[in-house]
């Protein structure tokens, strides 16, 4: 798998986590937002992993 097929997923998960944490440290506190991370963490990588096997089928064939 090339680099180009990994590199989309990766990054919008890395966004997403980025733009969920400012925010809530934002609109809460930062120590809030260091609190959350670990299961938001979880989350994206959950959701970035999904992506990257989908990906991953779609350019095996």
């Amino acid at each position: 798998m090339k680099v180009r097929h990994i590199l989309p997923p990766l990054l919008f998960g890395l966004a997403v986590l980025i733009v969920i944490s400012v925010g809530d440290a934002l609109f809460w506190s930062v120590p809030h937002a260091l609190e959350k991370l670990p299961p938001r963490l979880l989350t994206v990588a959950v959701l970035t992993s999904l992506w990257l096997v989908r990906q991953y089928k779609r350019t095996a064939r």
